[in-house]
């Protein structure tokens, strides 16, 4: 089973719900993008149901340069974006709790 691929997707076909806060370092790498023609060094990274995992800056520099029918190389992961928000925000975080409490508790019985 892959747990990834990368194909050619429309910027139309990606569920994006709005473009986010610049920073300098961002301004920065869409003037890359642009002069790259918008050939991206990272593709960005969607979920099984188009929603970006990775890229919300990339994505925005794509549509406001190119239009929503430029093609892109994306990578797809095989989990829906709400799955990878558990992961990432609940599960990994508990995780890292977990190890803590058995590393302190270990330190305890030595």
């Amino acid at each position: 089973m892959r747990l990834n691929y990368r194909l050619i997707i429309k910027l139309k076909d990606i569920q994006f719900p709005y473009c986010i806060d610049w920073y300098e370092h961002h301004v920065l790498m869409s003037k890359e993008i642009i002069n790259n023609e918008g050939r991206l060094k990272k593709p960005i990274v969607i979920s099984k149901d188009y929603k970006i995992i990775d890229g919300n800056h990339r994505y925005c520099v794509l549509l406001e340069e190119f239009g929503e029918d430029f093609d892109t190389e994306v990578i797809k992961i095989p989990i829906n974006k709400k799955i990878y928000d558990v992961i990432l925000h609940i599960l990994i975080p508990l995780l890292f709790i977990f190890g803590l409490i058995l590393a302190v508790t270990k330190k305890k019985d030595e």
